[in-house]
């Protein structure tokens, strides 16, 4: 668990990770993105549970505002199947 702290305008890479996450945003407004194209937008209060799923995240608080978010990662037990495709951590930048 762990407090994350994204600055005005930044954006943290498209990824995957082998965790279950949950998410609760504290501060600020950014976006979901997924590597689907389906984008949304979270703000404090709200909470995000993913499962090895392909995102990246994008600062959009207004006049240049922090976003603050508590993160619980917890490792998935097994492999993730999609398609008969074994999932792995990934990063693309």
């Amino acid at each position: 668990m762990g407090i994350v702290t994204l600055g005005a305008g930044a954006v943290f890479p498209l990824h995957r990770t082998m965790t279950l996450d949950t998410i609760l945003i504290l501060e600020g407004v950014m976006e979901l993105h997924l590597d689907s194209g389906e984008m949304k937008v979270v703000k404090a209060g709200d909470t995000i549970v993913q499962r090895g799923t392909m995102h990246m995240w994008k600062n959009v608080t207004p006049e240049g505002g922090k976003v603050r978010m508590v993160a619980v990662a917890q490792p998935i037990a097994g492999p993730i199947e999609v398609g008969g495709k074994k999932l792995e951590t990934e990063w693309r930048v």
